[in-house]
């Protein structure tokens, strides 16, 4: 019997956890007393149908906060499918975890190389970006020497446009740009509630339609 199934692990110490009765889940599953493992069943199709939508719900929350994309997102969150931890307890995991982002995921203008021979760092154009959709633009204002404060240089190898920054008044030396990490968007989100309220609801709906699927002889 389940007594707890954890959702979702975002941070070694932030967890979001779901708790139910032992009593109460006892009396729901007892339909069940009659099928082979329909316990066990049950309650892993149930944790496993509310991780997925959690990872879901998750993903969209970010993307209506963020400038990222929802693909960027979701490669960013793994699920860790229920696992018996012991004959009594079953276990979920949503972890959201990334390093810090490409700057150029977050909305970078212009999409081009602003660092370019011949030209003085000085004539380089402006760059900037966003975080949210609407919010502040971060990057554009120039050094104090007129100098752009990042630019943009596309890999000779991979093709890929980086963001980088000067350190002194110097063409070198210069440091990759990067953006916050996925985690870091999360940790600050004020709907883990709402996220939680509806894996609560994924999860009890599903062990609802298990209780009657699986004494129907559904597999």
């Amino acid at each position: 019997m389940s007594k707890a199934a954890a959702l979702p692990n975002i941070q070694p110490r932030l967890a979001l956890s779901l708790t139910f009765d032992e009593g109460q889940l006892r009396a729901e599953l007892s339909a069940l007393a009659s099928v082979a493992g329909g316990e066990r069943k049950a309650l892993t199709r149930s944790i496993n149908k509310a991780l997925n939508g959690t990872r879901t719900d998750i993903v969209a929350d970010l993307r209506s906060r963020t400038v990222l994309k929802a693909g960027t997102i979701r490669k960013g969150i793994s699920v860790r499918t229920a696992w018996w931890k012991s004959h009594t307890l079953c276990d979920g995991l949503v972890h959201v975890s990334s390093g810090r982002l490409p700057l150029t995921e977050f909305k970078i203008t212009p999409l081009r190389q602003t660092a370019q021979k011949r030209r003085l760092p000085a004539q380089y154009k402006p760059v900037s970006y966003r975080l949210a959709p609407g919010g502040k633009t971060f990057g554009n204002e120039p050094q104090v020497d007129g100098r752009s404060n990042i630019f943009t240089v596309r890999g000779q190898k991979s093709g890929k446009l980086g963001v980088f920054a000067r350190l002194g008044a110097g063409r070198l030396p210069i440091i990759a740009e990067t953006g916050p990490s996925l985690q870091a968007f999360y940790a600050r989100t004020t709907r883990q509630q709402y996220i939680l309220k509806a894996a609560d609801a994924r999860f009890r709906k599903e062990l609802a339609h298990q209780v009657v699927h699986l004494p129907g002889g559904g597999r």
